[in-house]
């Protein structure tokens, strides 16, 4: 069995990693995360059919439930041998609490499923049809985009708003995209990996805390002394940052009482 685990697995030849953590960043606050995706791929297979589903869901919101919202794809070998595939599942809106829109996760979703579905170059791409109902001015042009630079090519409604794919077009016409297209706004992680880092965050941030609990029971402490007995504190806090001075200060008195003791003879 294949491990699943690893990061980048576009990179070999084993199978992709089957959960998932997308990182999706703050353009707004380089440095900073806006929000966290976990993925989960599943695949079913046969002589005469597969599927792809890719489930995800936000790690920072709750309300939506894992699983209820999917990018998927199907492929399908008919008795004559005709062959099609499907990259859409009917639907490619992103859905869920915490899921943001603009941040390219619908690309992401997409370049997998059509990476997947040129496994079979000579399957006829079933017919997309764009609806007027999600082409509304705010999303009608990255909706399009997220078709088009995956090699698809629409016929559109005079505003574009609504529309049919030009078929036929074989799977082998399909073209994945480089990560470029979303590693500005997405970093992806393998499960176990994720998981083994924010453990070791976590302890660092215990020991921090922890370290910080101490230094603020140490003041404490010394605020009780200096509310109890204010000159002793003070004396015993001068000692402590100058004693190295009073020592040399002590010694060097003592060196010159010598000398003088010496001279007065």
């Amino acid at each position: 069995m294949p491990f699943v685990f690893q990061k980048n697995w576009r990179e070999r030849d084993e199978s992709p990693a089957q959960q998932r953590v997308l990182e999706i960043k703050d353009r707004e606050r380089p440095g900073r995360i806006r929000c966290r995706v976990l993925v989960a791929r599943e695949e079913t297979r046969s002589d005469w059919s597969a599927t792809i589903k890719l489930s995800y869901v936000s790690l920072d919101a709750c309300g939506s439930g894992f699983g209820n919202h999917a990018f998927t794809g199907k492929w399908e070998r008919f008795p004559g041998g005709e062959q099609k595939v499907s990259v859409t599942g009917g639907n490619l809106m992103l859905y869920g609490d915490g899921i943001p829109r603009g941040a390219h996760i619908g690309t992401y979703l997409l370049d997998e499923i059509v990476r997947w579905a040129r496994q079979w170059p000579a399957a006829q791409v079933r017919q997309i049809s764009l609806s007027s109902v999600d082409g509304g001015d705010d999303n009608r042009e990255r909706r399009n985009r997220l078709y088009e630079q995956f090699g698809i090519r629409f016929r559109y409604s005079e505003d574009r708003k609504s529309g049919v794919s030009v078929t036929p077009m074989s799977a082998a016409e399909l073209t994945p995209v480089e990560p470029t297209a979303w590693d500005q706004d997405i970093a992806e992680f393998g499960a176990l990996e994720y998981m083994r880092a924010s453990k070791s965050a976590l302890e660092m941030e215990g020991a921090r805390v922890h370290a910080l609990e101490s230094d603020l029971q140490e003041h404490r402490k010394q605020l009780a002394q200096a509310q109890g007995m204010p000159m002793r504190w003070m004396c015993r806090r001068v000692w402590i940052m100058y004693q190295k001075w009073i020592y040399l200060i002590f010694f060097v008195t003592a060196i010159s009482a010598m000398l003088w003791g010496k001279l007065s003879k």
